[in-house]
């Protein structure tokens, strides 16, 4: 996911599209080789995981929005088994929040949001759209959980990356 967002990054920039389509055949490639190893079971990978994907689809939503640029199919290809990683992480999700839906009347209504953009997500065949409803989504479970582990989520962005790709400095370039 890193790669395929620095990827994405550089294209934003210099609209290299065979660039772009190189790197992407090479994070597919990658992709076989480099499979995660999960930990089950340990609450703090979940939380350090659950971080992680909700600053990455987050930071996907924001590139794909600001830019509006024409991506290759490849992409989209790409995005896809991306997406299917959180498809799978998305009904684990969504099992949790059947277990408890009914257990907190206080935590009902916003579980029953939750577990609807989840599950409108598994069903969606646009994976850009996908993205935009797993946001929905984490925009609302994040912060119940880091109410539960009285734990603040913070996105780390590089502040020299964000002067880097700061939108109103590209648009004078």
């Amino acid at each position: 996911m890193n790669s395929l967002i620095k990827s994405l990054e550089i294209f934003a920039i210099n609209k290299d599209e065979e660039t772009f389509d190189n790197n992407i055949d090479n994070i597919m490639s990658n992709l076989k080789l480099n499979e995660e190893e999960e930990e089950e079971n340990d609450p703090d990978y979940e939380w350090e995981l659950l971080k992680s994907e909700y600053s990455k689809i987050r930071y996907i939503c924001q590139l794909l929005n600001h830019y509006h640029y024409i991506l290759p199919p490849k992409f989209f290809n790409l995005l896809k088994i991306f997406t299917d990683s959180l498809d799978k992480t998305t009904n684990i999700y969504i099992s949790l929040i059947d277990e408890d839906i009914d257990q907190d009347e206080e935590l009902s209504y916003y579980y029953k949001k939750i577990k609807k953009n989840f599950t409108e997500s598994l069903k969606c065949e646009n994976n850009v759209h996908k993205i935009e409803l797993l946001l929905k989504g984490y925009d609302l479970l994040v912060p119940i959980v880091e109410d539960f582990r009285k734990e603040k989520y913070y996105d780390i962005v590089d502040p020299e990356f964000e002067e880097r790709h700061n939108p109103k400095r590209l648009k004078t370039s």
